[in-house]
């Protein structure tokens, strides 16, 4: 599986008050009569290895002859995505959109949710729009009198503002 280098320390703590949330919002609404989505424009591969651990497991390769073809990087510093968050809320979502221009990363993310999540994988949508598209298409494809949705906008913050978006 591939590793994608996002993030670092903190960004756990911003993922866990995501997941907070969520958790907040599906028993919030448990009993009302909407469709509940969760949509992530930008979800990734699922987790992610914070970029100091990354850039460490680089240095230690370059030190030792340990053998891997690409650095190794402690299970423990993995950090678990809020797409991987989201499907891990219950009562669950009705419907989990997903979305991610890169390859590698809707294969890593299909690969989590028959894994982990198969019980849900009906009920996930994963494409491989630009983040706008994928958002206006989503603003046009659904009754919003009938359906409420958390949508969240991971960002990229290594990007001009301008390029956040599109790739």
């Amino acid at each position: 599986m591939s590793v994608q280098s996002f993030g670092d320390r903190h960004t756990v703590s911003k993922l866990e008050t995501v997941e907070r949330y969520l958790q907040m919002y599906v028993t919030a609404l448990k009993n009302q009569p909407f469709e509940l989505l969760y949509v992530d424009a930008c979800a990734g591969s699922g987790s992610s290895v914070p970029r100091a651990a990354f850039r460490a497991a680089e240095d230690e390769k370059q030190h030792a002859l340990s053998g891997f073809a690409t650095p190794v990087a402690d299970t423990d510093e993995i950090i678990v995505g809020s797409a991987v968050r989201a499907l891990g809320v219950d009562p669950p979502f009705h419907r989990y959109l997903f979305n991610d221009v890169k390859p590698s990363n809707v294969k890593a993310l299909r690969q989590s949710i028959e894994g982990r999540f198969s019980h849900l994988a009906d009920r996930v949508e994963i494409t491989r729009l630009d983040a706008n598209s994928m958002l206006r298409q989503l603003c046009s494809s659904y009754n919003w009198r009938k359906t409420r949705a958390v949508v969240f906008l991971g960002s990229k913050l290594n990007q001009p503002l301008e390029n956040r978006w599109s790739h």
